[in-house]
């Protein structure tokens, strides 16, 4: 018999594996359950909720899961409902903060001032139970409500959020960070955004981070103008089976339409390999 938090950890892998399989037809990999743990805090609701709005190849551990993860919708209606009764600069600085994951809270500060947050704004979240401070880094109290305000906001809003933070990363070592939040904000095919998640693909590549790697070459393929893709023999839907292909063999070398994604991107030879 289980007790305590063995009990509890059985509970939560039991309803995500039923609700998956409820979903999707089968069980998650275990890479993909852990994941959804981490990101919803152990929620029982969450972990019901989540199969029926992630898609299957999501499921499946073939495409990245969503960054936030979504939350369930009556979990996004409760913290949607408790963000809704602060000020309008407060409600720009959860979207921000929600945003930038790292939670870099100068880069969340200066990017949310820059769409009207008040100086007090970062109190009124903290006092009304949603961010938690700690030294130079600002989280959500919960992983959940990060997702809730992040799915609850408008496109448009969510796009100027991105926007701000791209403005804000500008150093060197900013650089991924920077071309994802401009990635986030794209609303048409930009080679020249294309070539720097390319290369941010590449980096990722070296520090051992398949994931991170397939991910941003899933956005620069997505972000890459058909012509050139067509100049290096490949259609999207070629670049989306290779990646996928990627992801679910973990194989320690990039399919051949990333590795010509990445030669295409920023002039890497196909010798790309990860590890």
């Amino acid at each position: 018999m289980l007790y305590g938090r063995e009990a509890e950890c059985a509970l939560i892998d039991s309803l995500i594996a039923r609700a998956a399989e409820a979903h999707s037809g089968g069980a998650l990999p275990a890479a993909v359950m852990k994941q959804l743990i981490t990101q919803t805090g152990g929620n029982p609701l969450a972990l019901i909720e989540l199969p029926s709005v992630l898609t299957p190849a999501e499921l499946a551990g073939q495409h990245a899961l969503p960054e936030p993860l979504p939350a369930g919708r009556q979990i996004e209606l409760a913290y949607a409902a408790l963000a809704g009764r602060l000020d309008a600069g407060t409600q720009s600085l959860l979207l921000v903060a929600a945003a930038e994951e790292t939670g870099d809270l100068s880069v969340v500060l200066r990017a949310a001032g820059m769409l009207g947050a008040p100086s007090e704004a970062l109190d009124h979240a903290e006092r009304a139970g949603l961010l938690l401070l700690n030294g130079n880094t600002v989280n959500f109290r919960h992983p959940l409500a990060r997702s809730a305000i992040y799915q609850h906001a408008t496109f448009a809003a969510r796009r100027a959020a991105h926007e701000a933070l791209a403005r804000e990363l500008h150093r060197k070592q900013e650089v991924d960070r920077r071309a994802w939040h401009l990635a986030a904000a794209a609303v048409e095919p930009d080679a020249e955004l294309a070539a720097a998640l390319a290369a941010s693909a590449n980096r990722a590549r070296r520090r051992a981070g398949p994931s991170a790697a397939a991910a941003a070459l899933e956005r620069s393929a997505a972000l890459t103008p058909e012509d050139s893709l067509r100049g290096a023999g490949y259609s999207q839907p070629q670049m989306r089976r290779g990646l996928q292909v990627h992801r679910s063999t973990h194989s320690r070398c990039f399919p051949g339409p990333s590795r010509s994604l990445l030669a295409a991107g920023n002039g890497l030879g196909c010798s790309t390999c990860v590890g």
